[in-house]
Parts: structure tokens; sequence; C-alpha cells
């Protein structure tokens, strides 16, 4: 299976597509991650004519998309697909996104659970939404030149994360405590 969403059902008036490839998701968890995406993407000021497709996959699909495009055989929570011709530089007019983020429901499932054991089910279920929002909105910024491949660029990024989902109205995910440690790394 292609790591790309059937451009078919991709809605062309709107700069974001959710697909749902695990057949997991009510179309109401559709619809509030579609227009949570939407939010986010005008606060960041994206350029016009940006399109971001964003599928969520089950572990298997994840991990056989990790190995053929990455070269490592395990599941992820996010990978994303940067397929502008050019990205730009700091100092260029931003390019309209061209992206596609694979989102592992599984892995999301994992970590709600860990965070969220004491929670009654329905709250869970809140919260995969909010978590998958996170990863979405992770793949989004690494687009944008964001990067955590080091401990103060992860804590930068992580920290934008949570702001943004704050200045949209879903309230901080990753570091919902606001602890001064990372609850993860």
């Amino acid at each position: 299976m292609s790591h790309q969403p059937s451009p078919k059902q991709n809605p062309p008036e709107s700069p974001s597509a959710w697909f749902d490839h695990t057949a997991t998701l009510t179309p109401a968890d559709l619809h509030w991650l579609h227009s949570h995406t939407l939010a986010a993407l005008t606060h960041l000021s994206v350029p016009q004519g940006s399109t971001v497709r964003i599928a969520v996959v089950s572990d298997s699909e994840m991990t056989a998309t990790h190995a053929r495009c990455m070269g490592i055989n395990e599941t992820t929570d996010v990978l994303t697909f940067d397929l502008r011709d050019t990205q730009g530089t700091p100092s260029s007019p931003p390019t309209p996104l061209d992206t596609d983020i694979m989102l592992c429901l599984d892995e999301a499932k994992r970590r709600v659970a860990e965070r969220s054991s004491s929670l009654p089910p329905t709250d869970r279920a809140h919260e995969l939404r909010r978590e998958l929002l996170l990863y979405a909105l992770h793949g989004i910024l690494h687009c944008l030149n964001h990067d955590d491949h080091d401990e103060a660029d992860y804590q930068r990024m992580h920290h934008a994360e949570d702001e943004i989902l704050k200045a949209i109205g879903v309230g901080p995910v990753f570091n919902p405590h606001g602890n001064t440690t990372d609850p993860c790394h």
C-alpha cells in the first residue's frame, strides 16, 4: 500500500483531508480532527494553496512504511512526507505545503493509555483525538522547518505544539501539566 492517501477522496476546497485506513474513527472524530487541523493551519499562517493529507494507519501499515522509507522495521507515531519540489530557505518566501502525514492509531492508543488509565472510556476517546491531532501538528511543524533531533530543538518543538493547541482551544497534549521536565523523553 502506498503511503499517499487517495487523491480522489481529497476535498479540493480544503487545505486538509483526513483518511482513516483503520476504519475505526467515527465521522464525528474525523470532523473534529479536520476542523482543528484547519484551525492549526490558519494559526500557523501556512501559505495559500497548501495541502496536507493525513492518513490514520495501523501498526502493521506504519511498520511496513517505516521500513520501506526509513529502513527501520518498527512502528512509530508519525511519518511525514514533504512532497514539495523546493522547501525554500528561511529568507525565501514560504512555499505552499504539499504534505502527506501518516499517524499510527495503535501508537496513539498506547500513549493515551499510559497517560489516562484512570479516565472513563469516553474521556479516553476524546484524548485519542487530541493525541492524533498532536501527531498531525508535529508533522506539519516538520514541514515548516521545526526539528526535534537534539534536546533543545526537541523541547522547543514540543512546546510550540502545545502552545498552538492551546491557541486553537484544544489545550496542551504533549505536556498537559506544564512540567518543566519532559514527560516522555
